[in-house]
């Protein structure tokens, strides 16, 4: 929603955690989630992403693609795009 976007926008720093499909169905391929049922999970995924992702860009104040990142890297490559994002502030 364009509205709760530009609220978030407002006071906060969005940050997309953006992830590949495949990585997406190794993290959550084996839920029961409502969204990855009744297909091929993958398809599913794809599709989703392909609907989505351009929102979540336009969105995002940061963008960090964690498809090869666990945990601790992740929040490294935040921290690190926070730092740059307030230099060039």
């Amino acid at each position: 929603n364009p509205e709760n976007t530009a609220r978030i926008k407002e006071n906060s720093v969005v940050v997309y955690l953006k992830a590949s499909p495949r990585a997406l169905l190794a993290r959550v391929g084996h839920s029961r989630r409502p969204l990855l049922r009744g297909g091929d999970k993958l398809d599913i995924i794809t599709s989703l992403m392909s609907q989505r992702s351009s929102l979540y860009e336009q969105a995002a104040d940061i963008t960090v693609d964690t498809s090869n990142l666990g945990v601790t890297g992740v929040v490294d490559a935040i921290m690190t795009a926070l730092r740059q994002s307030e230099a060039a502030a």
